[in-house]
């Protein structure tokens, strides 16, 4: 007796190719994806030159990091290793604001204008305008950290010898750290409809903790125990090791 093999079971099973209309809705998913993300970092930073105008804008990220500098130079004097400390810390507490503060700021503010809502209710990805307004604040950090190092380096001279294979190292593994201690702040921010005035008041913790001022084997022993469990002042001191003594 025959049997007779259903046709389904005997044919070869051809892998599923991707079509050219797969390839389209991918290339337009990323080209929106691009547009929204170009147009809130376009709309940020139009935003925050409108507040204070372009030419107060670009003055004041020039003057501000500057006038911190000279008060360290002043405070430890301009020969002194605190002063080199303080100045890369300097350059890393911007770092550390933008990281932790800024995108809860945002977030808040966005939400007292009323514009929260449609901007969750828009037809994009909320990752883009979210990398939109992340990438706005990295354009912030980018001038004044340029400007402080300037200022440390050609007015106060603050001889530095950096390890560029160190800090390609520590800059990622340090903003993502810092990345994770942002979210929580930006959450508390938000929950407690405050995002600037907790910011203020979280700031001036960070700031003392977080080895921006002096290296925190230097705080009291009643300080150093909390400063050990924030992940900034471990960040700071291996950039300054990496930029001042090219470790």
């Amino acid at each position: 007796m025959s049997h007779a093999t259903p046709a389904n079971l005997t044919s070869t099973k051809r892998p599923l190719l991707p079509t050219p209309g797969t390839h389209r809705r991918a290339q337009n998913a990323v080209a929106l994806w691009w547009q929204a993300a170009s147009a809130s970092l376009r709309a940020m930073v139009m935003e925050r030159f409108y507040l204070a105008g372009v030419g107060g804008g670009m003055l004041l990220l020039a003057v501000l990091p500057f006038m911190q500098v000279a008060t360290y130079a002043l405070l430890y004097g301009r020969s002194s290793d605190l002063f080199r400390y303080a100045a890369v810390g300097m350059i890393a507490s911007a770092i550390v604001f933008q990281t932790a503060f800024w995108v809860g700021e945002i977030l808040d503010r966005e939400r007292v204008k009323g514009t929260l809502v449609p901007l969750f209710l828009a037809p994009c990805p909320r990752s883009a305008w979210l990398t939109g307004f992340i990438l706005s604040g990295l354009v912030e950090i980018s001038v004044v950290a340029g400007t402080s190092w300037l200022a440390a380096w050609l007015v106060f001279g603050v001889a530095f010898n950096v390890n560029v294979l160190t800090l390609v190292v520590i800059v990622p593994l340090f903003i993502s750290a810092l990345w994770g201690l942002g979210i929580i702040c930006s959450g508390i921010g938000l929950l407690v409809k405050k995002a600037n005035p907790f910011a203020n008041l979280v700031w001036s913790a960070f700031s003392l903790l977080g080895g921006i001022f002096v290296p925190i084997d230097r705080l009291p022993r009643w300080l150093e125990i909390p400063a050990h469990a924030l992940p900034i002042g471990y960040g700071i001191q291996a950039l300054a090791d990496a930029s001042l003594n090219h470790a």
